[in-house]
């Protein structure tokens, strides 16, 4: 993302909005990327998915969560894959999935 394009709006009286909040979460994401703060990127990671939902972008937030999971488990951040699985579970209850969203949630046991 170019700051040249964020900080606009920024500014004052600018209606926050759902993209708005993907594309800063987004770009939050790169940025723990390069910092290699893998706890940052993972929690940024959920937050796109936590937006995307808002949307109804269901498939797109599965995967965002999803991403999240993975890098909770290679960090061994036990909190961030409970937390991570339960908004999984949650996205696949809104998209009448139950086997999945049961499996999930069986995944914090």
């Amino acid at each position: 993302m170019e700051l040249d394009r964020l900080l606009p709006r920024l500014a004052p009286g600018e209606r926050d909005t759902t993209d708005d909040a993907i594309m800063f979460h987004t770009a939050a994401r790169t940025l723990f990327r390069v910092a290699a703060d893998h706890h940052g990127e993972a929690t940024e990671e959920s937050n796109i998915g936590d937006a995307l939902r808002q949307t109804g972008r269901v498939d797109e937030a599965m995967g965002a969560y999803g991403r999240s999971l993975e890098l909770f488990r290679e960090h061994e951040d036990w909190y961030g894959q409970g937390v991570t699985l339960d908004k999984l579970a949650d996205v696949h209850v809104a998209a009448h999935r139950p086997a999945e969203a049961r499996a999930a949630a069986e995944s914090l046991k």
